[in-house]
C-alpha cells in the first residue's frame, strides 16, 4: 500500500464519470454520484431532448430532480489538494 496507490484511489473517487477528468465545481446527485457542473448540465440538456424530461444519473440511471443537486464542497476540497500535489515537481507522472 504505497502513497501513490492511495493517491490513485482517491483520484478515481473524484474523477467525473462523464469527462473522466478531475471534477470541476462538483455537483452531487442524491444517489451519491458526483459530476462536473458543466458535464451534468450538458447531460440535462441531452436527457431533456431524448427522454421527455426524465433526468437520470448517467452512472446508475436513478432519476432525479434538479432541486436534488447539491454542490459537493467536500469533493471540491479533495480535488484542490490533488491539484496541488500534481503541480509539485517531485511527482513525475
Amino acid at each position: 500500500g504505497s502513497a501513490s496507490g492511495i493517491l490513485l484511489n482517491v483520484k478515481e473517487e473524484v474523477t467525473c464519470p462523464i469527462c473522466l477528468e478531475l471534477l470541476t465545481e462538483p455537483l452531487s446527485l442524491h444517489c451519491g454520484h458526483s459530476f462536473c457542473q458543466a458535464c451534468i448540465t450538458a447531460n440535462h440538456k441531452k436527457s431533456m431532448l431524448y427522454k421527455e424530461g426524465e433526468r437520470s444519473c448517467p452512472v446508475c440511471r436513478i432519476s432525479y430532480q434538479p432541486e436534488n443537486i447539491q454542490p459537493n464542497r467536500h469533493v471540491a476540497n479533495i480535488v484542490e489538494k490533488l491539484r496541488e500535489v500534481k503541480l509539485s515537481p517531485e511527482e513525475g507522472q
